[in-house]
């Protein structure tokens, strides 16, 4: 159990996903970026109504990746490495009482593999984190 009084589960569970249409809008038109290699990051500070610190979506583009079964592989694939990072950014969030709304997305043309992806997620994070901290001290 951590300090904030709950157990830190490695699921994503329904209400960890983004799924508003509305939340998905805002997020496209005033969200903040951060990207390393083949990932990023589009995001904005929300006030989820559950108890949550981040509510997450996964997107391929259409024009990188044709095939539909390899655009879902790859989501399986960041979703998982997602799944096992994510206590990076929830430890700071609760820490700091702040909830997120934000959108992975892979712009790379051919397929990594999970070693690949779940690096460059890692190292994508902590810089999110990061950046999180600077835009909340401003």
């Amino acid at each position: 159990m951590n300090e904030l009084g709950f157990f830190m589960k490695n699921t994503l569970n329904k209400s960890e996903r983004l799924c508003s249409k509305k939340i998905f809008d805002k997020i496209f038109a005033q969200g903040k970026t951060v990207k390393n290699d083949f990932l990023k990051i589009i995001w904005v500070f929300s006030e989820n109504e559950n108890n949550s610190p981040a509510k997450v979506a996964f997107a391929i583009s259409k024009r990188n990746i044709r095939k539909a079964t390899s655009r879902n592989f790859i989501r399986r694939r960041i979703r998982e490495a997602y799944r096992v990072r994510k206590k990076i950014l929830y430890t700071y969030l609760q820490n700091n009482n702040l909830q997120i709304s934000f959108v992975i997305l892979y712009r790379a043309s051919e397929m990594k593999n999970f070693n690949q992806i779940e690096d460059a997620l890692n190292a994508l994070l902590l810089k999110f984190v990061e950046k999180i901290e600077l835009d909340t001290k401003q």
